[in-house]
């Protein structure tokens, strides 16, 4: 098992209990599915957008919507695999009123958090510029980092200063002194790719070569972070469990 024997086992599964139970019954709540009573079934996509296609099935479907549960806290990676999969679930079926909520286990009370989306009414055109840019990253290195992007454009849509924005993207690429080894500028390939300076801010250094470049204008980080993490910070909202 997970927990150690005896009583030190005893004793984690006591303060693990209140946030599990809270957990599960907020994940009940947001599936509105009456007691016994399963999944709907998976919705198949079959989309043509600009030159691609895109085709799947989407899960995790209840009669309140798409629920997704996470063990762990809020993280810009788990927003963005939410977003992306609800675009193609609103482009799949316009009209709709589909919604998506993440509902997360916290370590601390209140326990539960959840982040959620309503319905999107562009969703095929944002999905299609998502495909764009997954496109242009598989030719170069994009200058594209889940939390790090996330902080700069919240800072941003929130019209703080542009240092503030760029220093609290920085936040995101290091993990700080108790934290070593995980920051997103930490992983061995995004050190490879980019150096072990951040593509962004005033530690870039000056002439220092930028992957992106050859693909065109509005690449670099910042314009990016907006055109990619903007639209989903837009839509999303957390809510009470």
């Amino acid at each position: 098992g997970a927990l150690p024997p005896g009583t030190p086992g005893d004793c984690a599964l006591v303060d693990l209990a209140p946030s599990v139970a809270a957990f599960a019954a907020a994940a009940r709540a947001r599936r509105g599915a009456a007691p016994g009573q399963v999944a709907l079934p998976p919705l198949e996509v079959d989309l043509a957008l600009g030159p691609w296609r895109l085709t799947g099935s989407v899960g995790d479907l209840w009669p309140g919507g798409r629920v997704v549960v996470a063990a762990g806290g809020p993280r810009a990676r788990h927003d963005l695999a939410l977003w992306a999969t609800h675009l193609a679930l609103c482009a799949a079926a316009p009209g709709a009123g589909w919604r998506s909520a993440l509902v997360h286990r916290r370590a601390e009370a209140p326990w539960v958090e959840v982040r959620a989306l309503g319905p999107v009414d562009d969703a095929a055109g944002l999905l299609a510029d998502l495909l764009l840019v997954h496109a242009l990253g598989r030719r170069a290195p994009l200058p594209l980092f889940p939390e790090a992007s996330a902080a700069y454009a919240r800072a941003a849509l929130a019209d703080k200063p542009r240092e503030d924005a760029l220093a609290a993207a920085a936040k995101g690429w290091r993990a700080g002194e108790h934290a070593p080894g995980e920051g997103e500028g930490d992983d061995p390939f995004v050190l490879r790719a980019f150096g072990p300076e951040p593509p962004f801010g005033p530690g870039r250094r000056e002439g220092a070569p930028e992957p992106w470049a050859a693909l065109g204008p509005g690449l670099d980080f910042e314009a990016l972070a907006l055109r990619v993490l903007g639209p989903m910070l837009r839509h999303l909202r957390a809510e009470a469990p």
